[in-house]
């Protein structure tokens, strides 16, 4: 019952009959005062008790709905309203309830909830029907390869509809085997995973997209194992190294320290170009921080660990002086190597090394120290002359012993001469 035709004006009442309540009477003017409202208040009052003396949680009514709000719908049944919920249309996720109804729609719902002392009723249309979650575990074990729908975005992942009350959730780290990876997803987009866990307690298959997906750090090792050398393109150069591009889904870097034996080079630019070839080994392949670290230096032997071989004490090497300095000469050794020679070992007497030696000189000197641990060569010019002048002085006392006796006293002479060089 309604109050709609209380609107209508009086002459559109003529000819129709209606119950009414009276509430006066006169027996002389043969007349009666009645209201039709009244007996309607208290039909639906009457009609309400009624139907909550009889209400139960779980009973099954037959309604039609009346209102539709964008949080539930209102049903009507007879005499009093029940409100439908809108987590309580479906199983699955309802936006709005208007995706599943409309005013003036006869349901079949079941009673959810009884408010006696305020008359209110709950109901709900989706348990009319078996959960589809009770069934979820038995069709989507895990390991099954599932499809759906982004229906949410979350703070830690993404809800999917597998179907209409079975729903998956996607976290962040299973989008992609790239935790910094430009994977856009929105709601409406159709995906394909595999269930990894099933959250009972929520309701939820854990789905995996990534799990579809080859696994990018397992090719990449295969592709390019740590040790091998790898050809690419600098595609950017930065303070602190240089970034490759070797045709894989990461870039590798080549940091300052790893691009010689002999130095740290200071400014990069300097040295290369974008845009230019270059080839490195591969030092580290780092999944967990996303990281492919490489080296040229790498790509050959470190000279210091065989500086005992390379450059022996007592080995004379032929040099070139890089610059001169107050306290000795710097100069250029095998394999890129730099070496020192200080003031003292210049020359038998003590000089200013500016002096005698300019850039670019080219000299002969002997190794007197090769330090790996502190990665300096010391060299002698002063040395090298004096074990010259021995040499000379051997080879001659030597062909005086062979040629004639005679020349003994002379050979004594210069074999003295010999043991005062030596001091």
């Amino acid at each position: 019952m309604d109050f709609k035709n209380s609107t209508l004006k009086p002459e559109e009442y003529i000819g129709k009959s209606f119950e009414v309540k009276v509430l006066k009477s006169n027996k002389k003017q043969r007349s009666f005062l009645a209201s039709r409202k009244l007996h309607m208040i208290q039909s639906i009052e009457a009609g309400k008790k009624e139907f909550f003396e009889g209400i139960e949680e779980g009973q099954v009514l037959k309604g039609k709905v009346k209102t539709i709000k964008h949080y539930g719908a209102f049903m009507n049944f007879g005499s009093v309203d029940g409100f439908l919920r809108k987590n309580n249309i479906a199983w699955g996720v309802v936006k709005h309830p208007n995706q599943y109804l409309e005013e003036g729609d006869e349901l079949e719902v079941k009673v959810l909830s009884v408010d006696l002392e305020n008359e209110k009723l709950e109901v709900g249309l989706k348990q009319m029907a078996n959960d589809p979650w009770d069934m979820a575990a038995a069709k989507y074990p895990v390991g099954t390869e599932v499809k759906g729908m982004v229906v949410a975005r979350k703070n830690k992942g993404f809800v999917m509809e597998i179907e209409q009350g079975v729903d998956g959730f996607i976290p962040l780290e299973e989008i992609s085997w790239l935790r910094n990876a430009k994977i856009s997803i929105e709601p409406k987009d159709a995906v394909i995973g595999r269930v990894t866990d099933i959250d009972n307690e929520k309701k939820k298959l854990v789905v995996s997209l990534k799990a579809l997906q080859e696994n990018p750090w397992t090719s990449l090792k295969n592709n390019h194992p740590e040790g091998s050398v790898v050809a690419g393109t600098i595609k950017s150069i930065t303070d602190f190294g240089i970034f490759v591009d070797f045709g894989e889904f990461l870039d590798g870097l080549i940091r300052k320290k790893d691009i010689s034996w002999t130095e740290e080079p200071q400014d990069l630019h300097a040295l290369y170009n974008e845009g230019d070839s270059i080839e490195a080994k591969v030092l580290k392949i780092d999944p967990e921080r996303e990281r492919i670290s490489l080296g040229i230096k790498q790509m050959e032997t470190n000279p210091w660990r065989e500086i005992g071989k390379l450059l022996p004490q007592g080995k004379v090497v032929e040099v070139k002086v890089l610059s001169v300095r107050k306290d000795g000469l710097e100069v250029e050794l095998p394999r890129e190597l730099v070496g020192f020679i200080p003031e003292n070992e210049l020359d038998v007497e003590r000089i200013d090394p500016a002096s005698k030696f300019k850039e670019g000189d080219v000299i002969k000197a002997v190794v007197f120290r090769n330090d790996a641990k502190e990665r300096n060569v010391l060299l002698s010019i002063r040395r090298f002359q004096q074990d010259s002048e021995k040499r000379e002085v051997k080879e001659y006392l030597k062909k005086l012993e062979q040629s004639d006796d005679s020349s003994f006293s002379l050979g004594n002479i210069l074999k003295g001469k010999l043991s005062d060089l030596e001091q």
